[in-house]
């Protein structure tokens, strides 16, 4: 059995997989993109290390903060602790905010390990000029990404480029179907306003317990890579003009636009799941309920 505890930031879902967890002897298993990573512990709200003490954690604290790690990478590491669990007869606690991550495990997506391709020559092309050129390599793409998204559409490019196949083309290979068996999604349904407030609360907190010295210390010793992208040490990146006060603030501001894309990215994502259900914060309604399974 795989337990999938999903939902926006801060709202418990670390709390609430271990009391599963230990309730239906599982082991959890991560699928935050960037609790992965050495170093990026108050930042990321990483488990503490009496948390992950009372039940086996997995795929927590593993690569190095310098390190390249894809979705590829993730799909292959996940898949492979989800299966040797399985196959040991435990149950599974899959956790985290990260949709994609999420869906990249548990559905029938393929993704190619990621190959060096140059993309400099679509830097210096104008909104108008690069949409033409993913309408010529992938016209139905072309068709659904505004064409100021340059990001998207440069993304777009990039798959042909690695895969040999249009995003089009490899998206039809996929029947969006769950690969694996008795698969239980929950996902936390908590009032905005309440998250917006615990929010304000952990980033406090998170100062409190040194967040500004480990972002400042990461910066200096990594620089601008893609592990500090994470909300809590890139708003240092891009605000180097700005006191530390002001951009705490942003990353308060910065991690209530994200609850409202994971909000988005759930309503959308998993209705097709055999089992989805969106609950209270609490284990004991995921409890109650696969009891009944």
């Amino acid at each position: 059995m795989i337990i999938v505890i999903t939902g926006p930031t801060c709202t418990s879902k670390s709390k609430i997989a271990i009391e599963v967890a230990k309730k239906i002897d599982a082991e959890i298993v991560n699928a935050d993109a960037f609790q992965i990573y050495k170093e990026l512990n108050i930042g990321t709200a990483k488990p503490k290390i009496d948390d992950l003490k009372k039940v086996k954690h997995h795929l927590y604290d593993f690569v190095d903060p310098k390190n390249q790690y894809s979705i590829y990478d993730y799909q292959k590491d996940a898949r492979e602790c989800i299966n040797n669990l399985l196959k040991k007869q435990k149950n599974v606690v899959l956790v985290g905010g990260s949709g994609l991550y999420i869906r990249a495990v548990l559905y029938d997506f393929k993704f190619s390990k990621n190959k060096q391709v140059d993309l400099s020559k679509y830097s210096c092309l104008s909104n108008k000029e690069l949409h033409n050129e993913l309408t010529k390599i992938d016209f139905e793409q072309a068709q659904k990404i505004h064409i100021n998204n340059r990001r998207r559409i440069i993304r777009a490019i990039q798959i042909f480029l690695e895969n040999n196949k249009t995003k089009t083309e490899l998206e039809s290979l996929q029947k969006h179907q769950i690969i694996y068996d008795n698969v239980y999604i929950y996902a936390i349904n908590m009032d905005r306003k309440k998250i917006y407030e615990k929010i304000d609360k952990r980033v406090d907190i998170m100062v409190d317990e040194g967040l500004v010295e480990e972002a400042h210390n990461l910066i200096k010793k990594y620089g601008n890579i893609q592990s500090l992208k994470a909300i809590g040490y890139y708003e240092f990146i891009k605000n180097k003009n700005l006191n530390d006060s002001e951009i705490i603030e942003i990353v308060k501001k910065d991690t209530k636009k994200y609850v409202r894309r994971q909000l988005t990215f759930i309503r959308h994502q998993y209705q097709n799941a055999n089992h989805f259900k969106w609950i209270a914060p609490n284990a004991n309604e995921i409890l109650n309920d696969i009891s009944k399974i």
